[in-house]
Parts: structure tokens; C-alpha cells; sequence
């Protein structure tokens, strides 16, 4: 985005991308560029601040994520050690008694 200088004047463009081509809008020049590129960077600020957050609740989520699969490995682990010393064996993945 921005401004661009053609001869002595200046001129507001906003730049679009249609698959891999660059297309140039024009906006306008003046005191109304003026406040359109205000406002176009005023939500840019506010688009870069709302992936900033999602960014950290992702990572809180990340963290949530890992501290569940570390407690399923350790609850299957646990899980498995009582069951070995209660006597029992797995046979094609499936818990049986040892018979005596």
C-alpha cells in the first residue's frame, strides 16, 4: 500500500493480489488519500494486534495440549503397572489374567 509519485503530485494506491499478479487501485489524492491511508493503517494496527492474541492463545492452547499428553502417557503407564503387578499380561493388546 501507498503512496505513489507521479510528476509532482502524489497519489494514494492500495495494492491487491490476484493469484500471482500485483494490481494497483487507485484511492484518490489529497486531503481524502490522506485519511483513507490513516484509516488503512489504523487496521492494519488492529489486524496485527488481533493475530498477536490469537498467536498467544494459541500457544496457551499448544501448552494445554502437552500437558495432556503428558498425563494420558503417565495415566497409561500407571495404568499398566497395576495391572502387571495385579497378575495380568497383554495378549493382542488386550489385558488378560496369567493363569496359575
Amino acid at each position: 500500500m501507498g503512496w505513489e509519485r507521479r510528476g509532482n503530485n502524489q497519489y494514494y494506491y492500495r495494492k491487491h493480489r490476484e493469484g500471482s499478479h500485483v494490481r494497483s487501485v487507485y484511492v484518490g489524492q489529497g486531503e481524502i488519500a490522506v485519511l483513507t491511508a490513516q484509516l488503512d493503517e489504523m487496521q492494519r494496527e488492529q489486524n496485527e494486534t488481533l493475530r498477536a492474541r490469537e498467536r498467544k492463545e494459541q500457544r496457551a492452547f499448544d501448552t494445554f495440549d502437552q500437558s495432556i499428553d503428558t498425563l494420558s502417557r503417565l495415566s497409561s503407564t500407571l495404568t499398566e503397572a497395576v495391572l502387571m503387578a495385579a497378575g495380568f499380561h497383554q495378549h493382542k493388546r488386550q489385558w488378560r489374567k496369567q493363569k496359575a
